[in-house]
């Protein structure tokens, strides 16, 4: 099934060879050596205009597929972590969920390391632990920028904000009561959670140890440039859960989305 749906490194080299009266050099030596696991297809090697180039033909994101599979497994055996894959339904298409994770010693604590959904796009998410200290100041100054602002709207505006002729005032306005009345006790709770000071425990300190090695270790690989990830959303995490929040960081590539999500503890 995973050499079917990934392919194999005879098939895609012969299938490469195909191209190499349409390819230049450079090109064909580059999916040459995604193939054969000499790089990461997520790297700055080419640039985004080349990539987008690349995305037109078929063979490409094969390879890609192939890489983030086999790139992937070959890193993490180095480190004596197994990646499972398990074959699904996502977001309306039939793909693999490859994923990674360990615990720590003699606690029922799990550490995600990675994990990717590959259909005919590719989603990867890989994984960090911090110290929520770090941030914490910023943070509180956010939330509380975007309480004050839901308050004063709510406070401020009425059903006459909707102007529609093909939607009732009041069932439009309530919607937005509703949405904005969520939000509102999102963010206080969150609030509320970040400004209790908590010290960090053993366990807290080791993940994040952990977390780190492994996040390194893919930063290195994959050459991530921090300066290229943009914020895409936080999520503030509730619970018994020791993590605080997710601020998620991404890259968007042709068919390739890559996800650092940060947990603060």
């Amino acid at each position: 099934m995973i050499d079917k749906y990934f392919k194999t490194r005879t098939y895609l080299l012969d299938l490469l060879s195909k191209y190499k009266t349409i390819l230049n050099n450079d090109k064909y030596e580059y999916l040459e050596s995604l193939i054969n696991l000499g790089l990461p297809c997520i790297n700055n090697s080419i640039t985004d205009l080349e990539r987008y180039t690349l995305s037109e033909l078929s063979i490409y994101n094969l390879i890609n597929k192939y890489n983030i599979y086999h790139y992937t497994k070959k890193l993490l055996e180095s480190k004596s972590i197994s990646l499972e894959c398990f074959w699904g339904f996502f977001d309306d298409k039939y793909g693999f969920l490859l994923s990674a994770e360990t615990s720590l010693a003699s606690s029922t604590r799990v550490i995600k390391i990675f994990d990717a959904v590959i259909t005919d796009e590719i989603l990867v998410n890989i994984y960090n632990s911090l110290n929520n200290d770090s941030i914490k100041g910023k943070e509180i100054t956010i939330l509380n920028k975007k309480i004050n602002e839901i308050n004063n709207a709510l406070k401020h505006n009425s059903k006459h904000i909707f102007n529609s002729l093909d939607w009732d005032q009041d069932m439009l306005y309530n919607y937005w009561k509703n949405d904005k009345e969520t939000d509102l006790k999102t963010y206080q709770k969150a609030l509320k959670k970040i400004s209790t000071y908590r010290p960090l425990s053993k366990n807290d300190l080791r993940e994040i140890e952990i977390a780190n090695s492994f996040y390194n270790l893919f930063k290195d690989a994959y050459g991530i440039d921090d300066s290229e990830l943009k914020l895409d959303k936080t999520d503030y995490l509730f619970g018994n859960n020791h993590k605080y929040m997710n601020k998620v960081k991404a890259k968007t590539m042709p068919n390739i989305k890559l996800q650092v999500n940060n947990y603060y503890l």
